[in-house]
């Protein structure tokens, strides 16, 4: 009989236990509200995406000049290559092909405003980097068993 109460006291304090420890972290638990996006600041675009200018000025150490001069060349090309993806007509050699022929027509366009080195640099930073063909390694020589004797 002692044994039986002892039993029922230790059932009763863990289930005390587990089911105040429930309610102590569901009170603890902080709303996950999602962070405001920060507004556009005056003259800063609403866009999510990067400032290529900016970061093309950076990388190639364009001046002042140069870099409003590229902006509108990287804006107009952008906006080419968002209406090429969102043509569904369009297969997709179809849409690789044109993607190139956007980059290249860039190119030709940014030469006349960027110095050699930096038209350079500028080509091979956009230059899309195309993985090696892989070769099969050599499988070892199949190994032949001796005959049974």
């Amino acid at each position: 009989m002692k044994l039986n109460i002892l039993a029922l006291m230790v059932a009763l304090s863990l289930g005390a236990m587990l089911t105040c420890g429930t309610i102590l972290r569901a009170q603890d638990k902080k709303e996950d509200k999602p962070q405001p996006k920060p507004e556009a600041k005056e003259g800063q675009k609403s866009t999510s995406r990067p400032d290529r200018a900016k970061i093309y000025a950076e990388r190639l150490h364009l001046n002042d000049g140069q870099t409003e001069k590229i902006r509108p060349l990287l804006d107009e090309e952008y906006k080419k290559i968002m209406e090429m993806r969102l043509n569904q007509n369009l297969s997709r050699d179809e849409k690789a092909a044109k993607y190139k022929e956007i980059r290249e027509d860039t190119n030709v366009k940014a030469e006349p405003i960027l110095t050699t080195e930096q038209f350079e640099r500028f080509v091979k930073d956009r230059t899309p980097v195309t993985p090696k063909p892989t070769t099969p390694a050599s499988a070892p020589a199949p190994t032949t068993a001796p005959p049974p004797k």
